[in-house]
Parts: structure tokens; sequence; C-alpha cells
């Protein structure tokens, strides 16, 4: 057993209400863990409050409205001391060692209170003490917290920040699941029929679901952000290992996935909000605390293609590949050359779909708007400079000094962000 002071970073403590008292109080509820003095003082009095009101939360719930004092006892969500009295002799309290614990923490009144209870333990004398109790409970858990907070120091010890996000598990049996399945299928077409054109097309297929399975699984095991004090720790299956300060970073916005990190006007890394445990809720804290999370009608955020088109994009080469490969294994006579430029025509076309949906971005900063095109091409328009935009059912076009600059269409993800960014630049929309 330990009684050792309650480990707390200044994140914790200044960056989530409420957090340290929660702490504090599972600490004291901890059977395993020896309590202090004062944690045992307040746990005293804790437990009393808790129990007399079933119902109310350590975290200090406000009273149920009273309707009719008189009829306390009869209440579901209260005991009363009758009741509470039974409690302490099943769970070893000492009516004394409260008494004292509610003297300790400057309520006299409810000691004195108590004790008149306890010692008579009949019917009227303890409805007296409940009523008694009601009129003034909200001011022992008041007391309760000010002696708390005066003596905070004993009790916590500031330690500097120090944890690890990873990505769910979830991740990692997706991918191995994928590749187990398609490998016993490739294995199954290559052995039945070794010669037919199908089985090509299936171990190609299947060749790139395994090697999707397991970039999946590769990327749920070693991607990691680790944070220690004011310094993350980037690690990412495909990227060198990269170390950043707080301070370094230009801003982060919220997400509907979670928190989008950037340094330097560039986008960094995506922290998922469905990360497990704690240190989700702990590094958006520290983001507030270094002030980096700000609006992002201000600040930045990014325009790009939705999900569907950025899938379709995936799925367009593979289908144009397999017809390809299909009418080449078909052995046609010169004469159908224009049928095999078609097709290779059709694959090109595809690939660079793909490339269009994978490089295609408006960066939207402070005062100018960046495009990257389809080829990593790259242009910045100054707000200032936009004349006019035009809104249609399925795009939005924007105009530069007179000339079309650039299309969005209204499916993109941030597209609403990007549309209010030009209406509180008061360009007509």
């Amino acid at each position: 057993m330990s009684m050792t002071k309650i480990q707390i970073t200044n994140t914790e403590l200044y960056g989530m209400p409420g957090y340290a008292w929660n702490m504090f109080n599972r600490r004291i509820r901890d059977k395993r863990v020896e309590q202090t003095p004062i944690q045992k003082t307040i746990a005293l009095c804790l437990t009393y409050d808790t129990e007399i009101y079933d119902y109310r939360d350590w975290g200090g719930t406000d009273l149920l409205e009273e309707e009719d004092i008189d009829a306390i006892d009869t209440r579901d969500w209260f005991h009363g001391h009758l009741d509470f009295f039974d409690f302490c002799e099943t769970n070893d309290i000492d009516i004394d060692e409260l008494a004292q614990a509610l003297i300790t923490v400057n309520m006299p009144e409810f000691a004195e209170n108590l004790n008149k209870a306890a010692k008579s333990r009949q019917d009227d004398i303890c409805h007296e003490a409940d009523v008694w109790y009601v009129d003034n409970a909200d001011d022992l858990l008041d007391a309760i917290q000010v002696y708390w907070r005066s003596k905070f120091d004993e009790i916590f010890e500031i330690v500097d920040e120090n944890y690890t996000m990873r990505p769910p598990k979830d991740g990692f049996w997706v991918g191995m699941f994928i590749v187990a399945i398609f490998f016993i299928l490739m294995l199954i077409a290559g052995t039945t029929n070794p010669d037919g054109p199908p089985v090509l097309l299936m171990s190609i297929c299947a060749s790139g679901l395994v090697l999707t399975g397991l970039i999946l699984a590769l990327y749920a095991i070693r991607w990691k952000i680790s944070v220690i004090k004011d310094v993350i720790t980037v690690c990412s299956p495909f990227r060198a290992k990269r170390i950043i300060r707080f301070d370094e970073l230009s801003f982060a916005h919220t997400h509907r996935k979670g928190v989008i990190i950037y340094a330097q006007g560039k986008r960094l890394f995506l922290v998922s909000k469905a990360i497990p445990g704690f240190a989700y809720t702990m590094f958006v804290a520290q983001l507030n605390m270094a002030e980096k999370i700000v609006d992002k009608q201000t600040a930045g955020f990014i325009v790009r293609q939705p999900k569907p088109t950025i899938i379709a994009g995936f799925i367009w080469p593979l289908i144009s590949v397999w017809v390809l490969i299909w009418v080449l294994q078909r052995q046609m006579n010169p004469a159908n050359i224009y049928e095999k430029a078609f097709f290779s025509a059709a694959v090109l076309a595809s690939f660079w779909y793909l490339a269009h949906c994978l490089l295609w971005k408006v960066s939207v900063l402070e005062n100018s708007i960046k495009v990257r095109s389809s080829f990593g091409l790259e242009t910045e328009y100054q707000i200032t400079d936009i004349t006019k935009v035009e809104v249609t059912k399925q795009k939005m076009t924007v105009s530069v000094n007179g000339k079309k600059a650039f299309k969005v269409a209204i499916t993109c993800d941030a597209y609403q962000d990007l549309r209010k960014k030009l209406q509180n630049a008061d360009i007509p929309v």
C-alpha cells in the first residue's frame, strides 16, 4: 500500500476543470491504497454526505427541490441518520472519528447534530437531525471543497505530461482479417484453375487486397504519437520519425473525426477521436492550454475531395487494368489494335482520375487560398482579389480578377467552411 501524493499534470489541473477533484475521489475510494490523514478526513465527510443522500454524486450534485421537509424520511433518495448508523456498523465507520473529521473541515455544527442523533438513536431525535441536515447540507459540501483546496499541496504532486496515443486495435484486426481471407482465396484460385484468365485477375485483386491489409495492420502497429512535457514525437510507418515542440505548432482546429495539427502552415497529422483511453482528451486540453486550437475560419483549413470520390478513384484503375489484361490475353489479331488502344487510354484516364482525387486540394489560409491541381501544381490567390463566386446545385466556381480560377464541388469536405469564409470576407456568394 502507498501513501504517496496523487500525481497530476498542469494540463489536467488547469485545462480540465473538475478533473483533479474527480481523481481525488477515485483515489480515496480505492480500498487498495492506504489513505493519508487528510484523505481519510475528507473521505469520512463525503461518505457521510453521500450515504445520507443516496442520489448525491461526490462531484457535488445539487440537492433535489424540497417539497415537504417533514416527509424527508419517507423518500427513497433520503436515507437519514438511522439508516446511516446501520451503514456505519456494517462498514466499520467510527462515529466519533467521523465527528472529529467534520470538526476538522470547520463544520462543528454538523458534528454536534451527528452526535446528538448517535447518542439517542430514537426516531424523533434522528428525524430532527435529518431536518436540520437537509436545511444545511450544501454548507457541508462547500466546506469539504474549501478544506480540500487548502490542502492541495499536501494531496497532489505536479508532474510533467507523459502519454502516448495509438490508433484503435480494430485497424490491426481488420487488416489481418483481409490478409487471411484473400490469401486463402488466392491459393484456392491458383490451385483450381492455374491456366485460366480469371485466375490472373483474381490473383491481382487478391494480391492488392492482401497488400492493403498488411499496410493497415502495419499502420495500426507502428503509428503513434508520444507526448513528453511539451515535446511531440510522431511515428508513422511510411515517414521518418518527427519531433516537434508545442510552441512550434502553427495552429490546430477541431474536425468531426478529431483534431488536425498544423506546423509552419502545413498539415502534420490528424489525431482521431477514436483513440482509446484518456490520451485524446489530454492532448486536446494541452492544445487548449497552449492556445493552439483556434477558429478555423480565421486560421485555416483544407478542402478535399469527398470520400466517395476518393474511393472511386481507387476502384476505376483496378477495373480498367483488369479489363485491359483480359483484352490482351484474348490474343486478338492486329485488326483489333483500336480496341487495345481504347482500353489503354481508359487505364491512363483512370490513373489520372486517381491522381486527381489524391492530389487535388484547396488550402484556405487567413488571407489567401492555395489550390493544388491534379498534377501537383499549386497556385495561390489572395482573398481580396476574388471578384465573383457562383454556386450551382453541384459546384462552386470562384473567379479571381474576372477570370475563373478554380471549382469546388459542394460535396467536398469543408465546403461549407469555405463558403462561410468567403461570406465573412464580404464576397457575394
